[in-house]
């Protein structure tokens, strides 16, 4: 239609300010519930270099849109059922594939000895800051570093009010070039579970270069395992766009070790949160956790019968 209608030399406008008020797009009309009652009467263009032409319709000559009858009422609300119930199967399907996934991961990690891995977390300036407290505890429940850290930035008042920690309270600490090798000792060799792995990972690696430490000098292992995202793949909420899985609403540690310990009945005991040695030594207990959940589930709807609740 819109090649017949400058095929006949109808007027065409070229911003939106030359568009006289009785002339509107077909998407205008529809909003204000009426439809063309005849052929364009102009075109315009619009957009980069006016390379997108539309077509204009009359006002005056519009009509008001056709109500659809009860009959097509109800083929389009068995179609957008249709449709629905289509989303949310793949949905459904996604978050099995991304759950499966995430239960073999976890089944091949709780194959690993204790001694082989290790939790880490981190406490720092900021978000996007230098670590200022790192510990390090093994699969066996050893605290192989434990140490304070005096940054070469100040501490944000935001980082503060979450671990507490203060420029005054590191005066006397050693920097991370003072301390790295003992902590390169600690993690060399081994798989790191950290409960946000990059964050933590990128933290270490942000600290090495603003204290001047080279990557040949420290170096970080290679095999990290974030139990922050599998804890949110097993036991959070989806996030989905339309029928595809984009990611799951994270769960903080403390609701992490919750839903997983709900689940084995287990009950919990408090720990020093936003401590980097509390929040390590509780990694390591929702590591262990989910290894056993996972050695003991065939898959997220079908349980074994050794889970509580299962039967």
């Amino acid at each position: 239609m819109l090649e017949q209608a400058m095929k006949r030399s109808l007027p065409h406008y070229r911003h939106w300010n030359q568009v006289p008020e009785d002339l509107a797009t077909k998407t205008e009309l529809g909003k204000e519930g009426l439809q063309p009652g005849g052929a364009p009467v102009a075109t315009m263009s619009h957009g980069a270099r006016n390379r997108q032409p539309v077509e204009l319709f009359s006002r005056s000559e519009a009509v008001p849109k056709r109500k659809p009858s009860e009959r097509e009422l109800g083929i389009l609300l068995a179609a957008g059922e249709r449709r629905s119930t289509t989303e949310a199967q793949q949905l459904s399907n996604q978050v099995e594939e991304w759950q499966q996934a995430t239960l073999r991961e976890l089944q091949e990690l709780a194959l690993l000895p204790p001694e082989s891995w290790v939790t880490l977390d981190t406490e720092t300036t900021d978000l996007v800051g230098e670590a200022i407290s790192i510990s390090v505890v093994s699969g066996t429940g050893e605290v192989l570093f434990n140490q304070l850290i005096r940054p070469t930035t100040p501490i944000q008042e935001s980082a503060f009010e979450v671990h507490g920690i203060s420029m005054q309270m590191l005066e006397d600490e050693p920097t991370f070039a003072e301390v790295y090798p003992e902590l390169q000792k600690a993690l060399q060799g081994k798989g790191v579970l950290a409960f946000n792995a990059d964050f933590d990972r990128s933290t270490l690696l942000r600290t090495q270069k603003r204290n001047g430490v080279s990557r040949k000098d420290f170096q970080l292992p290679r095999s990290w395992h974030c139990l922050m995202l599998a804890s949110s793949a097993l036991f959070g909420k989806p996030e989905p766009s339309g029928s595809t899985l984009q990611d799951f609403r994270y769960l903080s540690l403390h609701k992490s070790r919750q839903a997983v310990a709900r689940v084995l009945n287990r009950k919990l005991k408090p720990y020093p949160a936003h401590t980097s040695l509390g929040d390590a030594v509780a990694t390591r207990e929702l590591a262990l956790m989910l290894f056993e959940y996972a050695r003991r589930t065939k898959s997220p709807t079908d349980p074994q019968g050794d889970l509580p609740g299962a039967n």
